[in-house]
């Protein structure tokens, strides 16, 4: 069995490579509730409900990854099929963590906008609530240097 489970984690780069992928959404959540919190916190906004409202959602999230690894690694020694979802997921998770991060940062020191104006640029264009509270802030335009 502990071939198996070797030869699965190999699929996925190896050790190293899988354990990053495990730790790396947990990290970024962390740092989302971190950076989350802080803001609330700054804004006498801190409220229990929210608060377990975001963490049943971090759990949800953590709880579709497991998922998905486990449905992988069961179509793989059920039926020898490797379909790695897992890694497609994990990457868009993080990638909305990071710019849950980012906003996060940026409601708490609008200062610091100009370093993610890209992302800010493309945030911008959503229909997104937390990009509307960016927008509250004042002018984005005004904080994110002009490309010409």
């Amino acid at each position: 069995m502990l071939e198996i489970v070797t030869h699965f984690m190999d699929l996925h780069g190896g050790t190293k490579l899988f354990t990053v992928l495990m730790c790396a959404p947990l990290l970024f959540i962390i740092i989302d509730i971190i950076t989350g919190v802080a803001r609330a916190w700054r804004d006498g906004e801190v409220s229990s409900k929210i608060n377990r409202e975001g963490a049943g959602h971090k759990f949800a999230i953590i709880m579709a990854i497991v998922t998905l690894f486990l449905m992988e690694f069961g179509l793989y020694v059920g039926f020898g099929i490797y379909f790695p979802v897992s890694v497609a997921a994990i990457i868009f998770i993080v990638a909305g963590e990071i710019l849950s991060i980012i906003e996060n940062i940026c409601l708490l020191n609008p200062s610091l906008c100009p370093i993610f104006s890209p992302v800010l640029k493309i945030l911008r264009n959503s229909q997104d609530q937390r990009v509307k509270d960016l927008e509250e802030l004042g002018d984005l335009e005004d904080l994110m240097p002009t490309t010409k």
